[in-house]
């Protein structure tokens, strides 16, 4: 889905929630490389209109936000190893490819702070996730444990319409914190089209053994105590758009370098009948011969060309230098170690394995987290749906010693290597 202006969704009335989905609907378009708008829009507040307009196109071949984010995701490059009492839990989730959707879900949850998602079962009774983008949601959590979700509020387009929105509610308990469960949509005007939408449905879907469950499953990049966490690195989404500009004005400097400027002292170009008010102009390259005709009174006209202003090696130096200090604000201060021989590739900077193995072992708790409650909600809606009686809760295990193995093992690796290497590594 297209991420313009005129596909955004109406904005919450909260003033701090309107700052955060206006600051992670920025995030999500850089992630997934839709940001040319806004480089667009900071091009023409740096250097004005007409200079914006020569310097075209733009070069958006740098996103350090999203590369360093994706090289950092790698927690489910391979399917994790899971210890519990519900193998065919484990089984139904691995083959109906959940564990594959986690690469993208880990990658936006580091690029956005946050990602939701809804956990049910299709059609057939296999496990299926609806990922939940947060600049589209709204949550009501438990003030004292903001990782306990009550309700939940997202847009999504209209079936019937796909250039209006529709505003959904599952609400597990109310602000009272009591069971209270609920699946309702609403149209942005507030009119209730439950009924039309459920085709005439009015009960809640997501029923577990115990009762009504809460399918939705959010995965934090952090554990910071509060809901959201939607302004960190904001350095790097802001340099990640000035980064474009510099590329931008890297290329035009080359092409400019490639013909210089020309100008002319005591003689006008030949241009034949010219309408009047337009200025005198013809195309000039080396396959046209340039017809310059002598100002009167002028002997000795003169013709010459414009140095370029900057040094293009000096210039492209300093943009590198620009954006290794943006990956190295991206991956928490690693220093970056390698580059490829293509200095405008997004992946020629790069840190290394073993830095990167730490950060991922950094993720992993807060993944193993949210990944256990998505399975105890699949297996709560796979022991309704298949007559079954499993353990309301999926157990956590967790030795004393490393060598005691965790219930969901996470099969860690480098994820960005170079011809010729491989690595290997285990969480702990």
């Amino acid at each position: 889905m297209s991420m313009t202006a005129d596909a955004r969704p109406p904005l919450p009335t909260d003033a701090a929630d309107r700052a955060r989905v206006h600051e992670t609907a920025l995030r999500r378009r850089l992630l997934y490389s839709q940001h040319s708008g806004d480089v667009w829009e900071r091009l023409v507040r740096s250097v004005g209109y007409e200079r914006a307009r020569a310097w075209r196109p733009l070069d958006m071949s740098a996103n350090p936000y999203a590369t360093t984010w994706r090289s950092l995701s790698a927690l489910y490059r391979e399917e994790p190893d899971i210890a519990g009492p519900h193998p065919d839990v484990i089984e139904a989730v691995a083959e109906a490819g959940q564990w594959s959707l986690m690469q993208r879900v880990q990658r936006d949850t580091l690029g956005l702070g946050e990602e939701l998602k809804l956990c049910e079962l299709d059609a057939d009774g296999s496990p299926t996730a609806h990922v939940i983008h947060p600049d589209l949601a709204t949550v009501d959590c438990d003030p004292r444990r903001p990782r306990v979700l009550r309700a939940v509020h997202f847009w999504e387009p209209d079936p019937r319409a796909p250039a209006r929105w529709i505003r959904w509610t599952i609400q597990h308990r109310n602000s009272q914190g009591e069971i209270d469960p609920a699946y309702t949509a609403m149209e942005p005007d507030g009119t209730d089209v439950t009924a039309e939408l459920r085709h005439g449905a009015t009960d809640y879907p997501w029923i577990g053994q115990d009762g009504p469950v809460m399918p939705v499953v959010m995965y934090h990049r952090e554990i910071t105590g509060a809901c959201w966490d939607p302004y960190s690195f904001f350095e790097v989404v802001d340099g990640s758009l000035s980064l474009c500009i510099l590329y931008t004005s890297y290329s035009h400097a080359v092409r400019q370098a490639s013909w210089k400027q020309k100008y002319t002292l005591g003689a006008s170009v030949r241009t034949g009948d010219v309408e009047p008010g337009r200025p005198q102009q013809v195309i000039a390259d080396p396959a046209t011969i340039l017809q310059l005709d002598a100002d009167e009174g002028v002997a000795q006209p003169m013709i010459g060309t414009l140095d370029q202003p900057v040094d293009l090696e000096d210039m492209i130096g300093s943009i590198r230098v620009y954006e290794r200090r943006l990956v190295e604000q991206a991956s928490g201060g690693i220093e970056v170690t390698r580059e490829s021989s293509d200095i405008r590739s997004g992946y020629s900077l790069a840190v290394g394995r073993e830095a990167q193995l730490q950060q991922q072992r950094r993720f992993a708790p807060q993944f193993r987290s949210a990944d256990r409650q998505a399975l105890s909600v699949w297996s709560d809606l796979l022991a309704v749906d298949r007559g079954q009686r499993y353990p309301s809760r999926w157990p956590t295990r967790r030795g004393p010693t490393r060598q005691d193995p965790a219930d969901i093992v996470y099969q860690l690796g480098a994820p960005i290597e170079a011809p010729g290497e491989s690595s290997s590594g285990t969480d702990p």
